[in-house]
């Protein structure tokens, strides 16, 4: 009985220990096996943090780029005929048959029908024509489109009728924008005058013309002002107006100030001796907090000035004087009209030379030797124009008319030209060379 016992015992504790050493096992199988799924979910943690952070990091490269993209380029001469946009330059390019080959004084208009180029050039001297039609002159670029005209008629470059239009920075999309010339830039809107002595607004946001102020004439803009006179203006050679007075005043956000200060034709010594449309406007600045610009008094068709005047006034179109200017030798009036840019043509017996501040940038002797300018063909006197000119950044674009007396071209004691050559140059003021863009 007692071995019988003892035996159980033995045979109960072998299978405890059996059943310890079991469950030990399948402990460490359970815990060992836990581990490794531990391991591999904070793996995939790991790795999903990674791809996270990869995704992230990927995602702010691409905003950096997108911001590098976006960055908008620096745009100078807005508003010219040359007009930087990053490193590249754009400018509508002209040929033989854009302008009259003949002109009293020299004065070439732009033919009506002409087509014409506007061309991006690059930094290396490559042209890539984006557009091709009608157009010319001044070039505005906003929010990556180009917002330029054409004419309408053939008349004189100062004509108020040209059709304004936009296209994309690649010449795509066009979008007519009604008739008129436009003045410049506030905010988000283009300030234009139109034919129809109105003042309007584009938005270059949905590119529609708002009107802003009817019965005006346009004079100038200074800190976001845009200053009129509200008198009528006609559309003919320099805007001859047919009134007694000048009346001026401003609209700002959108305010009309009305008019705040007159200017009457009595300033004037002479002025019963001349006829209709004799008034003209010109010459619009500002400088130290002062406003200033000229009244004329003109006479015949050829609007030549009799009398003319120096107008200055506050900001506020307030304190407004009268200065009266005095004939010079030769004929004209001595302006004080500040324009440091402005190049000029200096004669002397042997050749004719365009200047910039007091310094030489080309003479006609070394553009009939150098650059292919036909000389005279008859013993008549000839002309050298400056057509247009702009300044960028470094450099001075000139459109240089070359031309000769023509009696054919002439009426009366007007005398008229015609033009041998048209040359487009660059100056840079750095490295003094000069760049031929192109002739006609």
């Amino acid at each position: 009985m007692n071995n019988e016992n003892g035996n159980s015992l033995i045979s109960f504790l072998i299978g405890v220990i059996v059943a310890v050493i079991i469950m030990s096992i399948l402990g460490y199988l359970l815990y060992n096996n836990y581990l490794k799924v531990e391991k591999a979910e904070n793996s995939n943690f790991a790795i999903k943090n990674n791809e996270e952070k990869d995704e992230k990091e990927e995602t702010n490269e691409n905003i950096v780029k997108t911001n590098n993209i976006e960055t908008k380029k620096q745009i100078v001469n807005n508003g010219g005929c040359f007009v930087k946009y990053g490193d590249d330059l754009y400018y509508w390019k002209l040929n033989k048959n854009s302008r009259e080959n003949s002109a009293l004084y020299g004065n070439y208009a732009e033919l009506l029908d002409a087509q014409n180029e506007l061309i991006k050039r690059d930094s290396l001297g490559n042209e890539t024509i984006i557009y091709s039609g009608k157009g010319s002159e001044n070039i505005y670029i906003i929010n990556n489109r180009i917002y330029t005209s054409c004419i309408k008629e053939n008349y004189y470059r100062d004509s108020l009728y040209r059709e304004l239009y936009t296209v994309t920075i690649n010449g795509k999309d066009k979008v007519d924008l009604g008739e008129g010339i436009y003045r410049g830039v506030i905010d988000n809107y283009l300030i234009c005058q139109s034919p129809n002595n109105e003042i309007l607004k584009i938005d270059i946001n949905t590119n529609s013309a708002e009107v802003i102020k009817s019965g005006v004439g346009f004079l100038g803009i200074v800190n976001n002002r845009v200053y009129y006179i509200a008198t009528s203006i006609g559309n003919t050679y320099k805007n001859r107006l047919n009134a007694d007075t000048v009346e001026i005043g401003y609209i700002e956000n959108g305010k009309d100030s009305g008019i705040i200060e007159t200017v009457d034709k009595s300033v004037f010594e002479n002025i019963d001796t001349y006829g209709e449309h004799s008034m003209i406007v010109e010459n619009f600045w500002a400088k130290d907090n002062m406003a200033y610009f000229y009244i004329a008094y003109v006479d015949g068709s050829a609007a030549i000035e009799q009398e003319k005047i120096k107008v200055s006034m506050d900001l506020d179109c307030q304190n407004i004087k009268t200065e009266k200017l005095n004939l010079i030798e030769g004929g004209g009036f001595k302006n004080d009209y500040e324009n440091p840019n402005e190049p000029q043509i200096v004669k002397n017996s042997e050749d004719e030379t365009i200047t910039y501040n007091n310094k030489k940038i080309i003479s006609l002797s070394k553009l009939v030797a150098d650059y292919g300018f036909a000389d005279k063909t008859t013993d008549t006197y000839t002309i050298l124009d400056i057509y247009s000119y702009d300044i960028t950044d470094n450099e001075i674009y000139l459109v240089i008319d070359y031309g000769e007396y023509s009696q054919e071209a002439s009426i009366g004691w007007r005398d008229g030209f015609n033009r041998l050559n048209t040359i487009v140059l660059s100056y840079d003021f750095k490295t003094e060379s000069i760049t031929e863009l192109y002739k006609y």
